[in-house]
C-alpha cells in the first residue's frame, strides 16, 4: 500500500458526517431511507479504479448505494500518459471498500470512449441491481507537457476523446434507463474548466465536458433528471504529483502540497478526494431536485478569484 493509499483511507471517514446530516434532513422530510439517503438508490461511476472516482463510489455507498464500479483497467491503454492508469486489482480495492459499506458492487471493466460497451455497462447494472438511478460520468485523463510548444494532434484527440465523448457516451448510455423524475448525472469537469489555464488539451477538454453538462441537463430536465458538475481543484491522486516514472515520493507530494497552498484560498493543501465525493453524494440525494444545470467548485476557495 503507498502512502497516498494510507492517507486516502484515513480520510475516507471524514464523508461520514456528510453522510449522516443528509439523512436524518431526508429523514426530518418524511423520505423513506432507512437511515442513509440514498438507500434503495444504484449508482455508476465510471473512472473509480482509485483517485476521486473511487472516493465518490465509496461516498455514495456510505450514503446506502449500491454501485456499479467502472474502469477501463488498463496500465498501457495510452503510452503517452506520464502516470500509470488504474489496474484489476484497483478496481478490485474499490469494490471492497464499497461492499465493506455493507451495500452491493459490480465490477465493470469498460473503456468510456466506446458506446456500445458503456450501453453494456449500463444493461449490465440494471441486470445486477434492477435499476440505476445515478451516474456520475468521472473518468478523465491529464498529460504534464500540456502546452501549444508541445502539441500533439493524437494525444489531443485521445484526452477529448476520454474526457468529452467519454462523459458524452455515460450520458447518453444511461439516460433511457435512468427514472423520470429523479434520476441524477454528476459530471467530473475541473477547475481548468472554470478558469483560465494554459493546459491546451486538459483544459479544453474540461470546457468540453461543461459544455456536455449544460447540453445534457436542457436535454433531460424536461424529463425529470437533473444534470451536474463538480469541479475540482488540486486533488491528491496520482494525476496531481508524480515523477517522470508516475511514482509518488516524498518530493512529488510536497511539491503538489506547496502549489497548491500558494494558490488556494482557504489555508489547506491539496484537496483530498473524500470532498469531491460528498460534493457528489449531495447532487445525487434527494435535497438537490430543484438543482440542475450548474458546477460546484471545490477548490479551497479559489472560485473567489473568478469573475462571477
Amino acid at each position: 500500500m503507498t502512502d497516498l493509499d494510507r492517507r486516502t483511507l484515513m480520510t475516507s471517514a471524514a464523508a461520514a458526517g456528510f453522510a449522516t446530516t443528509a439523512a436524518s434532513q431526508t429523514q426530518a422530510q418524511g423520505v423513506p431511507s432507512a437511515g442513509k439517503p440514498l438507500s434503495g438508490r444504484v449508482a455508476l461511476v465510471t473512472g473509480s479504479g482509485r483517485g476521486i472516482g473511487r472516493a465518490s463510489a465509496v461516498a455514495l455507498a456510505r450514503a446506502g448505494a449500491d454501485v456499479a464500479v467502472l474502469d477501463i483497467a488498463d496500465p498501457d491503454a495510452f503510452p503517452f500518459m506520464p502516470y500509470p492508469l488504474a489496474t484489476r486489482d484497483d478496481v478490485a480495492e474499490t469494490v471492497s471498500l464499497v461492499e465493506a459499506e455493507g451495500v452491493r458492487a459490480l465490477s465493470i471493466i469498460a473503456d468510456v470512449r466506446d458506446l456500445p460497451a458503456m450501453q453494456d455497462a449500463v444493461t449490465r447494472t440494471r441486470e445486477r441491481f434492477d435499476r440505476i438511478d445515478i451516474v456520475h460520468a468521472n473518468a478523465g485523463i491529464n498529460i504534464a507537457d500540456d502546452t501549444i510548444e508541445s502539441f500533439e494532434p493524437d494525444i489531443f484527440d485521445a484526452i477529448h476523446a476520454v474526457n468529452v465523448r467519454g462523459v458524452a457516451n455515460t450520458i447518453k448510455a444511461a439516460a433511457d434507463a435512468l427514472p423520470r423524475p429523479g434520476g441524477r448525472i454528476i459530471v467530473t469537469t475541473s477547475l481548468a474548466g472554470r478558469s483560465g489555464s494554459s493546459s491546451f488539451a486538459y483544459a479544453s477538454s474540461k470546457w468540453g465536458a461543461s459544455g456536455v453538462m449544460k447540453a445534457a441537463a436542457l436535454n433531460l430536465g424536461p424529463k425529470g433528471i437533473t444534470v451536474n458538475a463538480v469541479a475540482p481543484g488540486p486533488v491528491e491522486t496520482m494525476m496531481a504529483y508524480r515523477d517522470v516514472g508516475g511514482r509518488w515520493t516524498d518530493e512529488t507530494q510536497a511539491a503538489a502540497d506547496r502549489a497548491a497552498r500558494e494558490g488556494n484560498v482557504l489555508p489547506v493543501d491539496q484537496t483530498q478526494p473524500e470532498a469531491i465525493g460528498r460534493a457528489v453524494v449531495f447532487l445525487a440525494a434527494p435535497e438537490s431536485d430543484h438543482i440542475s444545470g450548474m458546477t460546484i467548485d471545490v477548490n479551497a476557495g479559489r472560485s473567489s478569484k473568478f469573475l462571477s
